[in-house]
């Protein structure tokens, strides 16, 4: 039985490969990656008409069935935020390398069901993200990399409803200090 699907973590699908994912209907994790990460695209790299998006991540049978969602530099994920509220299963969301806006991330007020959202290297948010994360009525878990004003980052740590960490504590907690810019990638302690 498959309970998962793991793999390196940028393999980039395609439409087709959609369809043959969609078959596994004892999956209950999953992630996907798009043909490279939109805010860092590689040299040379182009997105093909074949490559996938939200809308058709949205469009999955699949999303029926699946526990966790993992998103990596998928393009336009509005489609898929908008009817993640319909899938009352899913309540882990991994999004990273998304040129996301707060107004995108305003789309998953309204998904009740998820409990555990990760937010990592989605530079477009702003501290308005903060308002639209404090209405998520099911989010119990938050982590993140996003750099937040001090009153931002002093709320979210006094958030009642939800535990929030920020990527750089955790991380310290476990391997000490990072030597080097907290902004920048450092070769001790690179980036998630």
């Amino acid at each position: 039985t498959a309970r998962g699907l793991r793999g390196r973590s940028k393999s980039p699908l395609l439409k087709v490969h959609l369809a043959m994912l969609d078959r596994i209907t004892t999956l209950r994790s999953l992630g996907l990656s798009g043909e490279f990460a939109v805010n860092r695209p590689e040299p040379g790299a182009k997105l093909t008409e074949k490559s996938i998006d939200g809308a058709d991540v949205a469009r999955l049978k699949l999303l029926s069935t699946l526990r966790a969602l993992s998103l990596d530099a998928i393009p336009n994920v509005r489609p898929l935020f908008s009817a993640v509220s319909k899938h009352s299963n899913l309540k882990e969301l991994f999004l990273t390398d998304l040129a996301i806006s707060d107004n995108d991330l305003k789309l998953l007020v309204p998904a009740k069901n998820i409990e555990t959202l990760y937010l990592f290297r989605c530079p477009k948010l702003t501290d308005k993200a903060y308002n639209y994360l404090c209405q998520m009525k099911g989010l119990k878990r938050f982590n993140t990399d996003i750099e937040w004003r001090a009153a931002v980052k002093r709320k979210l740590e006094k958030q009642p409803r939800f535990r929030y960490e920020h990527y750089d504590e955790g991380r310290d907690a476990l391997f000490g200090k990072r030597q080097g810019s907290l902004k920048g990638n450092s070769s001790e302690f690179p980036r998630a």
